[in-house]
């Protein structure tokens, strides 16, 4: 079975819960500047630490099954996390 996990997150920017679908780019949040260390190499955002969170309910029918979560386009230092349990980094 594959599920379509694209749909239903919240990124956290400025301490505000905001509904994204994924893929989604945070830096879009942040204001454009010219003098910043990235420069044009990242379109004058100055970049950051952004968190994504999702929340769902496994079915009785998946208990005790191995699971396959698979993300694609990861960015940079990426941390995925289940119930706080770190599964993974990038």
């Amino acid at each position: 079975m594959k599920i379509d996990f694209n749909r239903g997150w919240y990124f956290q920017n400025k301490g505000k819960k905001i509904p994204v679908n994924l893929p989604h780019d945070a830096m879009i949040h942040e204001e454009r500047d010219r003098r910043t260390n990235n420069g044009n190499r990242s379109g004058y955002y100055p970049g950051g630490s952004y968190q994504y969170t999702k929340e769902f309910t496994l079915s009785e029918d998946i208990s005790g099954k191995q699971i396959l979560v698979r993300f694609e386009g990861a960015y940079g230092d990426t941390t995925v996390s289940v119930n706080g349990q770190e599964l993974c980094r990038h």
